[in-house]
């Protein structure tokens, strides 16, 4: 178990190395001046689902992180996550907004980001179990480097998380937001 989780920004499939990474990287420089390097799992989401390019090589796309100072410890794909959707979706106490997300699910036939961010973050508590997620990297507390773009997509996380089974878990959560992209 790492103290911390780290996830430095949203991997999309159809983008590289740029330079968002490198505002990303002082970021995580700045943080490893408060905390010790030695207990934070540095993991990256890849978007796969949003906007997915099979051709996307995800060797090329850790190498070119190294190249430019970023040593990960553990990736996944946002794909991998629909299971602990339903899990997380399980464990929502307002039966209102439970409802509200599966007739999305439905009528979109896609799942929206704030329930991947909201099952994304109990997996990284050890709260939904993954066989897809290495267990020595569940943390006691998530710190998440995003652009201020995702904002309204964390706060709706933040909402589900509140009106889950999972709520006790929000005060350890911190996001550091930076000036990036519109999605």
């Amino acid at each position: 178990m790492k103290k911390y989780s780290v996830e430095f920004a949203h991997i999309y499939t159809n983008e590289d190395v740029h330079k968002e990474r490198e505002i990303e990287l002082l970021v995580l420089n700045n943080l490893f001046k408060k905390i010790d390097r030695n207990d934070v799992g540095i993991l990256v989401m890849v978007d796969d689902y949003s906007f997915p390019d099979p051709t996307f090589n995800y060797n090329n796309f850790k190498n070119n992180l190294e190249k430019i100072g970023y040593k990960i410890d553990y990736s996944i794909r946002e794909s991998q996550l629909i299971e602990s959707c339903d899990i997380f979706l399980e464990n929502l106490k307002d039966k209102n907004l439970k409802e509200e997300l599966v007739e999305y699910v439905k009528l979109k036939k896609k799942y929206p980001c704030s329930l991947f961010v909201a099952s994304w973050y109990m997996i990284r508590f050890g709260k939904i179990n993954s066989k897809l997620f290495d267990q020595s990297f569940v943390s006691e507390k998530i710190i998440n480097i995003l652009p201020k773009s995702f904002k309204p997509y964390e706060d709706k996380a933040f909402e589900l998380i509140k009106n889950s089974e999972y709520a006790d878990k929000l005060s350890d959560i911190e996001n550091i937001y930076f000036e990036g992209r519109e999605i």
